[in-house]
């Protein structure tokens, strides 16, 4: 490689030996930064040296579609293994279908591995972006790949408010009468009579 790298590839993982991909929107995301001397895996699972790696693929799971994408690693003199499941840094909840930020992450590895300069955008959320084609959103406001999905999910995604839970409980109230009123012209008379 004849330059250093300025900045670590960054990619957000979903914990594959987490009972929790059952519940997606529960999976702990760990964020794994690659770069010429290794893998970082953050939290509990450490570091992988590339100079201890001696293969790297991407794999599917699943037999069916929709498929899991998985990055296989291996490494170390025992011949370890490790899987990495990415995530969509935009919609961290869906475990599916991410064999593009699987290839790209297996190109990282793979290129770095080799002494060469990947051909991926070392940010997650640029990366996705410009997958998506939404170069606009890009410069829309700055994505700090050091930042969890999860938060840019919740900024964007904002849950329903509370007043918004009242009002669709009262026009659910309103439909009600108003088809009781329907029923009542098509079927006759209908006495609804309240006892105190």
């Amino acid at each position: 490689m004849s330059e250093r790298l300025s900045v670590p590839y960054t990619f957000w993982l979903h914990d594959y030996s987490s009972a929790s991909l059952l519940f997606p929107l529960r999976s702990q995301l760990i964020k794994c930064e690659v770069d010429e001397n290794g893998i970082a895996l953050e939290g509990r699972d450490g570091y992988i040296p590339l100079a201890e790696t001696t293969a790297c693929r991407t794999i599917l799971t699943g037999g069916s579609s929709p498929m899991r994408s998985l990055v296989e690693i291996q490494y170390g003199a025992k011949r370890e293994h490790r899987l990495l499941m990415p995530a969509n840094p935009l919609m961290p909840q869906d475990v599916f279908n991410m064999s593009a930020e699987a290839e790209a992450l297996a190109e990282v590895i793979n290129r770095l591995r080799n002494h060469d300069m990947p051909a991926v955008e070392p940010n997650p959320y640029y990366r996705q972006l410009m997958r998506e084609g939404k170069h606009g959103e890009i410069t829309r406001r700055f994505w700090d790949p050091n930042v969890s999905p999860r938060l840019y999910y919740r900024e964007d995604h904002p849950r329903p408010s509370v007043l918004r839970l009242i009002g669709l409980v009262l026009l659910t109230i309103v439909v009600l009468i108003m088809l009781l009123a329907i029923l009542a012209t098509v079927f006759g008379r209908v006495e609804i009579t309240f006892h105190y």
